[in-house]
């Protein structure tokens, strides 16, 4: 199974690589974890009290949550971009980063909900009394008490978020500027007219992030193992 996982990664070194602008290679890497990164922390800001909502016992809207969930990750990305695209439309959010943040976020988030909702079974019930009498606020509860036990969740939710936004093409073709590019974006065009050689120079970032994200998702599960 590991020689077979490994063929792609042969492969493109047997292809090999061509040579392209460091320069813009550079800043289509910049672009492109730039976005993933606040992505990310924008799923987060939702996921976190949807997932403690979620993990209530009684909760009357968690099967709403739940569908929620299994649509935004079943929906096309073409069909999410184009109802994206109305919705930005109709709130006067103009193509860009801003808009390309919360299209990215909304893809991530089903994601970041599942590991975070793991993350909440992590906590002991002793954990979760002590934050309710000695934290002055929730927030501080939450990370003196409640983040101590979730830290491996929400690694495996960055690095997974983190190769999910970097994957995207549909939503940041429809929804960016010609001023802004991802690596994604320079790949296609490439991989569409059979030229391999530059295709895998600006795809070895995916290889890199790709072996970080199966380390620490193997990481979560002795975790999971363990507990």
């Amino acid at each position: 199974m590991v020689t077979i996982n490994l063929v792609p990664l042969f492969y493109i070194f047997f292809v090999g690589f061509a040579s392209v602008d460091m320069y813009r290679l550079f800043t289509f890497t910049c672009n492109t974890f730039l976005l993933a990164f606040v992505s990310v922390l924008l799923s987060f800001v939702f996921a976190i009290p949807s997932a403690y909502i979620f993990t209530c016992k009684g909760f009357k809207t968690k099967n709403m949550i739940g569908f929620l969930v299994l649509f935004l990750s079943i929906l096309p990305p073409f069909l999410l971009s184009i109802l994206l695209s109305n919705l930005f439309f109709f709130l006067d959010i103009p193509n860009g980063f801003l808009a390309l943040s919360f299209s990215h976020m909304i893809v991530i988030f089903p994601y970041t909900l599942v590991f975070m909702i793991l993350g909440f079974s992590f906590v002991p019930t002793s954990a979760k009394y002590s934050a309710k009498i000695y934290a002055s606020n929730t927030l501080k509860g939450f990370f003196m008490f409640y983040f101590p036990f979730m830290k491996s969740t929400f690694l495996v939710a960055f690095i997974l978020g983190i190769t999910i936004s970097i994957s995207q093409y549909v939503l940041s073709l429809m929804l960016s500027t010609p001023s802004f590019s991802t690596l994604m974006m320079q790949l296609i065009p490439y991989l569409k007219s059979a030229d391999l050689k530059s295709a895998n120079s600006y795809g070895i970032v995916f290889i890199i992030n790709s072996v970080f994200a199966i380390y620490f998702i193997k990481r979560l599960k002795d975790v999971i193992s363990k507990n």
